[in-house]
């Protein structure tokens, strides 16, 4: 199954001051203190994947090179690049298409300044064309539209995937979200649909994402955070989810999920997480990385199972406790199915690592099973960089190299092994045992401001080869996207 979505830093962020380290990673089961040992394997469950990592050694995942490069206007002031995702197949032609934010930009015809865009580029047999076929814009300023946006997949049926946009600071932090259709031509200029729930402070549409079919009833779905939203407590945060039908998307939510614990920001980080259990219904996975569990911010994971009613009021899998600190639960992220066992797979980045903030990032991932989720993260990967932000951004990345194993995209956006403030994504790829235990890939820029692996996507089938690609964005010096290919090897 093949997600589409986005995962974005929040304000969280804005404050991140880093330094730099020396370089390596290393990768072992979640059930085994790190290491820190660079490259070398661990043993227990996950030690056989060495093997599949030896045999891959002189092959990648992706082709030699940058595929594809995206220049955006006025680069240090737009903040494009801040985002990127796959966006679908918008017009239907059969190749896929992408997105790029840029949440900043004033829009120079409708004279709205701080108007926010997003910018698509549609997929074709060379791979992503040279100059956006759509960008579209906020008709109101500095409500920083294009912060968040996905694929909605098809909501109304029609064949055509749609685009689904957040803009959390619309009327004084209340926020709003635009449902863009797609069509023949692609998405038009003017949304087909727009809501807000009107709470103030809420900053409705910090996150947005398909969710896939929760219901079973063929029409694709939506997730959107609003991740200060109070139902019952201040700040603890809800998720709104509509359900597509032949008409679109609904004037109201179908369901409104909220954590009941103030301050714990439940919403930062949403996705579609496949079908997890194979009921043939999909799930969804919400983050709420302040989330006390027993201790200070040590955030939670909520997962809630599809069914012909959609998600039911209580979450039918919680993470286990993190430690203190932590803020476990942004980013998360469907992973695919990354052992080909037939059940979806989530994956989870956690670059505020225990109660020593900004040293050593890692990323987790819980496989599917006919019961859900496990009670312990099956696959664990550490970065050795102090301050890397390793795993603040996550996603799947499809099957790159042909396999039949999806694989995932990791970012460390302050990672500098080689350059002063070199930034770097990595690739992990699947196989029968799991992800593997070795990084197959990795890509790097030097950048002045961390940005490159700020934000990461599978980027679909941008060629039409029957392989999957991926995007990295950066939004400073220089505000750019990129894509990559996969190989086929």
């Amino acid at each position: 199954m093949h997600f589409k979505k986005t995962y974005l830093a929040t304000s969280l962020l804005l404050s991140i001051q880093v330094a730099l380290g020396s370089h390596a990673l290393s990768a072992h089961p979640a059930s085994r203190s790190p290491s820190f040992a660079p490259g070398v394997p661990q043993s227990g469950p996950a030690g056989s994947q060495g093997k599949a990592a030896q045999k891959h050694l002189l092959t990648t995942p992706l082709q030699r090179g940058t595929a594809w490069t995206a220049d955006g206007p006025n680069p240090n002031i737009s903040n494009f690049g801040a985002l990127v995702a796959d966006v679908g197949d918008l017009n239907g032609d059969g190749f896929d298409d992408v997105g790029i934010g840029a949440y900043l930009q004033d829009d120079p015809v409708g004279s709205v300044t701080l108007a926010g865009a997003v910018h698509i580029y549609n997929g074709s047999p060379a791979g992503l064309e040279p100059t956006p076929s759509r960008v579209v814009f906020s008709d109101s300023p500095a409500d920083k539209f294009g912060k968040s946006f996905a694929s909605a997949e098809d909501v109304n049926g029609d064949g055509f995937d749609d685009l689904i946009v957040g803009e959390p600071e619309h009327l004084y932090t209340r926020g709003r979200a635009q449902l863009f259709l797609g069509s023949a031509q692609g998405i038009g200029s003017s949304p087909d649909w727009i809501f807000s729930p009107g709470q103030y402070g809420s900053e409705f549409g910090s996150t947005v994402s398909g969710a896939g079919d929760v219901n079973g009833d063929g029409y694709d779905d939506v997730i959107i955070g609003a991740p200060h939203h109070q139902v019952s407590v201040p700040d603890e945060g809800a998720v709104f989810l509509f359900l597509g039908s032949a008409a679109g998307l609904g004037a109201s939510a179908d369901w409104v999920s909220a954590s009941q614990q103030d301050t714990s920001q439940y919403g930062s980080s949403i996705s579609s997480a496949g079908d997890v259990n194979g009921d043939g219904f999909d799930d969804i996975v919400i983050g709420a990385p302040y989330y006390d569990d027993q201790d200070l911010n040590n955030g939670r994971i909520f997962l809630y199972l599809g069914s012909p009613s959609g998600p039911g009021s209580a979450a039918d899998w919680t993470s286990p406790r993190a430690p203190r600190n932590s803020f476990h639960g942004f980013p998360v992220s469907g992973a695919g199915d990354v052992n080909g066992d037939g059940y979806d797979d989530i994956l989870v980045g956690n670059f505020f690592p225990s109660n020593r903030p900004f040293e050593f990032g890692s990323a987790f991932a819980y496989y599917g099973s006919p019961t859900g989720l496990p009670n312990k993260a099956d696959w664990r990967v550490q970065s050795n960089l102090l301050y890397s932000l390793f795993g603040l951004a996550v996603s799947d990345a499809g099957d790159l190299d042909g396999d039949g194993y999806d694989d995932v995209i990791i970012g460390a956006p302050a990672a500098a092994p080689r350059l002063p403030r070199e930034t770097h994504m990595y690739i992990f790829r699947g196989s029968a045992t799991g992800l593997e235990l070795e990084a197959a890939d990795e890509r790097t820029r030097p950048n002045l401001c961390y940005s490159y692996g700020l934000t990461v996507s599978g980027a679909g089938d941008v060629n039409g080869d029957g392989l999957a690609d991926v995007l990295v964005g950066q939004r400073t010096n220089p505000a750019q996207g990129y894509a990559y290919h996969g190989s086929g090897h």
